[in-house]
């Protein structure tokens, strides 16, 4: 099983909308210290869907209020080591649903995790490793850009 690192992460409480609709919102503090900037991210789900995200009170996707949609990603690390991914996505705790950014791929591990795609697309960056994809996503060197459900190995 995968362990999940949760740092400068806050998510508000349940909020409910009539009927049995749910909603959550979460917001991520994205600090630049050596910049002297920090970034506030909005990310509002219902029903366990991601509908909304804003970058500092405005919409993601450079203010044309880009479409959210999500992918379910399977990392398989073949190596012999934790490999520690920057990507966002759902954590889910005991208390609900966490939006994180850092995802910790166990030696030996498979399993998948729910990503945002921001106007039907996401990226990393896996350096020192050898990698392979399946299904929606292309690799060059150590950028990865994930377009929908996928499978990314590492070696």
């Amino acid at each position: 099983m995968a362990k999940k690192k949760t740092e400068n992460i806050k998510a508000a409480p349940v909020l409910r909308a009539g009927g049995e609709s749910k909603t959550k919102t979460y917001q991520i503090m994205d600090p630049w210290k050596d910049m002297d900037k920090v970034n506030l991210v909005d990310v509002k789900a219902v029903d366990g869907e991601i509908t909304d995200v804003k970058i500092n009170g405005e919409p993601a996707g450079g203010g044309g209020g880009g479409g959210v949609t999500t992918a379910e990603v399977t990392f398989v690390n073949n190596t012999n080591e934790e490999v520690e991914i920057h990507l966002p996505f759902l954590d889910q705790s005991p208390f609900g649903y966490y939006f994180n950014t850092t995802y910790h791929a166990i030696q030996g591990s498979s399993d998948p995790i729910i990503t945002p795609l921001y106007d039907g697309r996401t990226e990393t960056v896996i350096p020192g490793y050898s990698l392979e994809v399946s299904g929606s996503a292309t690799v060059e060197v150590i950028n990865v850009t994930i377009t929908g459900n996928c499978t990314i190995i590492i070696s």
